[in-house]
């Protein structure tokens, strides 16, 4: 991505993967830690997928996309 004084950044996105089978214990846990994650990292943002089927090249490319690439 190319800011508006020329220079190139790139952003860094938080992809997580938390499948339906996954307990109420563990959904709690991230639940409650993500946010501070994102801050320690600078995350640009963030996304959460339920099915793996959802991640896909035209997923993904369709987010990178919002970065203005």
């Amino acid at each position: 991505m190319v800011t508006g004084d020329g220079r190139t950044t790139y952003p860094l996105i938080f992809i997580y993967y938390c499948p339906p089978t996954s307990s109420p214990e563990m959904m709690m846990l991230y639940a409650s830690s993500q946010h501070q994650f994102q801050n320690e990292l600078n995350l640009g943002k963030a996304y959460v997928l339920h099915e793996s089927e959802e991640f896909t090249k035209e997923w993904l490319e369709e987010r990178l996309g919002k970065f203005g690439n």
